[in-house]
């Protein structure tokens, strides 16, 4: 794809680049794709053991999930992971440890997911909203 010729080299390669980006990281996906990344290096942290987990009887908070997705996703995520506490055996650790990542954090993924999903339509509507009503004032 040629791009017009400009009196700046540099405009040209600038609007390609940003024309390009534009179509995989644009509203209302932006904030879905950096939260779904967030939880998916968070997960795999947890899971390859490259943060700490205090000692029994663990403090069941993991502070990313809470910060990410929101205190009320991740209050969601905290009462379906105590769901499955029973199904768990006291001994095994590593039975706990990946199922205190695995269930919050899937559930984390999707309601956290369609959450930031949501605010950034509702964000963009209201921002077209915006933009059309200060058009048909100037006009």
């Amino acid at each position: 794809m040629a791009s017009p010729p400009h009196d700046n080299p540099y405009v040209a390669p600038t609007a390609d680049l940003q024309r390009g980006r534009a179509r995989w990281f644009r509203p209302p996906f932006r904030l879905f794709i950096i939260h779904t990344a967030l939880i998916l290096i968070f997960m795999l942290a947890l899971l390859a053991g490259l943060t700490d987990f205090t000692p029994l009887p663990y403090d069941c908070v993991y502070v990313p999930y809470l910060f990410i997705s929101g205190p009320v996703v991740y209050g969601v995520a905290h009462c379906i992971q105590h769901a499955f506490d029973p199904c768990l055996t006291p001994g095994d650790v590593d039975a706990i440890r990946r199922a205190w990542n695995l269930i919050p954090g899937s559930v984390c993924l999707v309601l956290g997911g369609v959450q930031w999903w949501v605010i950034e339509v509702v964000y963009v509507r209201v921002r077209r909203r915006g933009s059309e009503m200060t058009v048909s004032r100037q006009v």
